[in-house]
């Protein structure tokens, strides 16, 4: 049986009805039905080009506007201030953040800082900069291809129904079933992800780190399938520092035998990555 199947398929090959990574790696883009967002920030105080006076008290303000599909926690940490000239800055200063859904929508929120006062006896420039470090996740439903034996599974391919994304889009789950025996196949997903936000990847465990971390700092996603009828979906932390990235997550080897899935078959997983991004603000201005 298998033979025939190999034969059907190097024939289908020479023709050039079917290619080989369509066969065993089945790419699906992103659908419509799909929705993305992540949180943004602006300084709204001081502004880009403003001009304070020394004698009046300092309260910077960092606003948050999250345009994604997710509730988030977080952290905003101001810097940059010459804490001689700036009385109660002590270099870098942190404040939390929590945002949650009102009626199904999120508010912005402001974040204050200070009130600092203003030591300068003659007119200087300073540059004051945001840091702001949250936790997030982008999630696909996909409808997977399951079949009676090993040939035909290996034949089959996935959907990707619908994404939410965050600061990284899910761009494509890819289902590959390669042959074992008759009755098992090594089962593994391709997550093709990029990043659609400006800012990086953050150490999901260093979210309330201060300006400067003490530490070493790793750029992990944590990805996880939910939903399997077989193996385990815990695919673990995978590196992301750059703009895009291949996660590929194996499940192992899976049985067949004895099992009856029918011919219409396919459930829907969820593939979930959890992590933490960054982004950074900056604005110019002058004190008289």
């Amino acid at each position: 049986m298998r033979k025939l199947i190999f034969l059907l398929l190097a024939l289908a090959l020479l023709s050039g009805c079917i290619t080989l990574q369509q066969t065993l790696f089945t790419s699906t883009k992103v659908p419509q039905e799909s929705t993305s967002g992540y949180i943004s920030q602006e300084i709204i105080f001081p502004k880009e080009g403003d001009q304070l006076q020394s004698s009046l008290p300092f309260h910077p303000t960092v606003r948050l506007t999250n345009s994604g599909p997710f509730e988030s926690d977080g952290q905003v940490c101001i810097s940059g201030l010459d804490s001689s000239a700036f009385r109660g800055f002590s270099g870098c200063e942190c404040n939390t953040f929590n945002m949650q859904k009102e009626e199904r929508t999120f508010l912005p929120e402001n974040v204050d800082f200070g009130a600092y006062s203003i030591l300068n006896e003659e007119p200087q420039d300073y540059t004051i900069t945001s840091i702001t470090r949250y936790k997030y996740k982008s999630v696909a439903k996909v409808k997977m291809c399951v079949k009676d034996n090993a040939d035909e599974m290996a034949l089959c391919s996935s959907e990707l129904l619908s994404t939410k994304d965050g600061p990284l889009r899910i761009t494509s789950v890819e289902q590959a079933s390669v042959p074992i025996s008759d009755s098992e196949v090594a089962l593994s997903f391709s997550i093709n992800v990029e990043k659609r936000a400006e800012g990086d990847v953050w150490d999901v465990n260093a979210v309330q780190e201060r300006c400067r971390p003490e530490r070493e700092i790793r750029r992990n996603v944590r990805v996880k399938i939910n939903g399997l009828p077989f193996g385990s979906g815990q695919c673990g932390e995978k590196l992301f520092d750059k703009d895009e990235a291949n996660i590929k997550c194996p499940i192992g080897e899976i049985s067949l035998e004895g099992r009856s899935f029918g011919e219409n078959y396919n459930p829907e997983i969820e593939v979930e990555l959890d992590y933490a991004f960054e982004t950074r603000a900056s604005n110019r201005f002058s004190v008289q």
